[in-house]
Formats: C-alpha cells, structure tokens, sequence
C-alpha cells in the first residue's frame, strides 16, 4: 500500500508536467496560426497538426482545429491533408466518446486515402476504426480490420504501424481475458 501511493505521488506531478508540456505546445501552435502570415499550405499543416495535438489534452478544442483543417484543405483542393484532417477529428470523437460519429470521420478519412491509392492512410484509418468498433464491443470486426493493417505493415516493413496494430490487437484480446493471446501480441510488438 505505502509503494502504491509512493509510485502515485511521484508519478502525479510527471503527469501534470507532460500534460502542461501538451499543453504548451498547443498554445504555441495556436499563436502561430493567430500570427501566422504563412501560406495556406502552410496553415494547412498547423490546423492539422494541432487537431492532432488536443486529442489528448482538450478534444472539443482539437474538433474545432479539425473543422478548420477540413475547411482549409477543401479550400485548396488537398484530398490527403483533408483526409488526414478527418481522421483528426475522429480521433478527438473518438476521446470523447462519440463513436459513431468517430467512425464516421474514420470511414470519410480512409475513403479519401483509397482514392488517392495512399495504402498507409487506409492501413492508420483502419487501426483507428478498429479501436472505435472494440469500444462499441464489435470484437470480431476489430480483429478483421486490425488484421489487414498488420498484413500491410509487415509487407511494407513498417515498424511503427505494426506496433500500433499490434498493441490495438493485444488490448482487445486483454479486454476478452485472453491474456497468454495478449501476451504474444505485446511480445512480438517490434
């Protein structure tokens, strides 16, 4: 009990930092669009950049990015950083719960990805999608889509995604009490 609260006494503070650090880079993120006389690609970049940042420090605010990161990328005709600004904003859905509007976003933003041939975007949307049916308790239809994007992962020798789908995979067989399947999923995570 005693190294129960030491471990969270010490770790509160580290929390409060890393979530003040999130926080900060937001604001300056924010002041740089206020002041920004950049290019619309530019700001572009920003708007999705900080959509992406508030997911986990403040999700309305990161929809409001998003929505502007939509409107902007419409506005100069950029069906990849419209797609990425859609995902941005099912991601904050996503923290807030709304799944079926996170779904929503995920489904226009892998759409957008398939029509532009960009198999990365589809593989990321689909790891996300695949988080949001777990959270709706569609197991099986989790695994199916986690499953493609491990496929595409391992043949593009991607590192980074495989960890993600990975880890997605291990939490939904840890959350059906299948833990020895958890398990190898966690340990062959690159």
């Amino acid at each position: 009990m005693k190294n129960t609260l030491l471990l969270i006494t010490l770790l509160g503070p580290v929390r409060a930092v890393a979530q003040e650090t999130l926080q900060h880079q937001a604001e300056r993120l924010q002041a740089a669009l206020q002041k920004s006389t950049q290019r619309d690609a530019d700001r572009l970049t920003l708007w999705n950049r900080l959509a992406d940042g508030f997911k986990n420090i403040n999700p309305t605010e990161g929809i409001k990015a998003a929505d502007q990161a939509v409107e902007l990328a419409r506005e100069l005709r950029q069906p990849l950083a419209l797609a990425e600004a859609h995902q941005n904003k099912g991601l904050n859905l996503l923290r807030q719960g709304k799944y079926d509007e996170a779904m929503h976003q995920f489904i226009l933003s892998r759409k957008m990805n398939q029509q532009q041939n960009h198999k990365k975007g589809v593989a990321k949307n689909n790891c996300f999608l695949a988080e949001t049916y777990r959270n709706k308790g569609q197991l099986k239809e989790t695994i199916r889509l986690l499953n493609q994007s491990i496929g595409f992962y391992q043949k593009e020798k991607d590192k980074s995604g495989l960890a993600l789908a990975l880890y997605y995979r291990g939490v939904c067989y840890r959350n059906q009490a299948q833990y020895d399947s958890a398990l190898v999923i966690f340990n062959d995570s690159p």
